[in-house]
């Protein structure tokens, strides 16, 4: 089977750790070629199966990586006579040639949080969420299958559109965080105590920090 995975959006986080797994766990009995393009700070795993493609276009930029959907990718997808398209960041508007299905990952619920998204700060975020919505209702549509990483996300969806096939994966819990019963060594300097928990976000968000680091002091 000849798969392209278009996982540019995934540029740091949670999404290269979703696209990471997703390649570890690779069945080596799977006949399968994975052509991918991602972001060159995704670390992906050595196999011959998996092959990195050269994007000679800036995409950093989403307009920009939306017109490369559009021009670029579906010529590859015919030249690859791919069997299976993979857009794990839920918006595309890439033509799929025939005989190519589609498979799309639900996991951004921000755009379908109108309470949310009208308390951004940014104007230019609150913007950009705006159009997120329908193009990822579009595409969850078209997709031939949908994966949601939990029971609420598909329940908002399915109450919005017709979606064809759908299954829910929910993310599972890497071996860093299996703790119970373990010591755990502190870093010199470190003040116990404290549990802080960074999270890099692309949306600026305003905190408190004082009543933030109060809320965690469980001492």
């Amino acid at each position: 089977m000849k798969i392209v995975i278009d996982a540019l959006s995934a540029r740091f986080g949670g999404g290269q750790t979703y696209i990471a797994n997703i390649l570890a766990y690779l069945p080596d009995s799977m006949d399968a070629e994975v052509l991918i393009f991602a972001p060159s700070t995704l670390i992906l795993r050595e196999d011959p199966r998996i092959i990195r493609g050269k994007v000679l276009w800036p995409t950093d930029n989403p307009i920009l990586r939306a017109l490369w959907q559009i021009l670029y990718l579906p010529v590859i997808l015919r030249r690859e006579k791919a069997q299976l398209f993979f857009c794990p960041g839920g918006v595309t508007e890439t033509f799929v040639p025939g005989g190519c299905k589609t498979v799309t990952t639900f996991q951004n619920m921000m755009p379908f949080d109108s309470r949310l998204v009208a308390s951004l700060a940014s104007r230019l975020q609150r913007i950009r969420n705006y159009i997120l919505k329908p193009l990822m209702l579009r595409c969850m549509r078209r997709a031939d299958l949908t994966i949601f990483i939990s029971n609420y996300a598909r329940s908002v969806i399915e109450r919005q559109i017709e979606v064809r096939n759908a299954i829910t994966l929910p993310h599972g819990i890497g071996s860093d965080f299996r703790t119970f019963g373990r010591t755990l060594l502190v870093p010199p300097g470190c003040r116990m105590g404290i549990i802080c928990f960074m999270s890099l976000v692309s949306t600026p968000i305003s905190i408190n920090w004082k009543w933030f680091l109060h809320l965690l002091h469980f001492q």
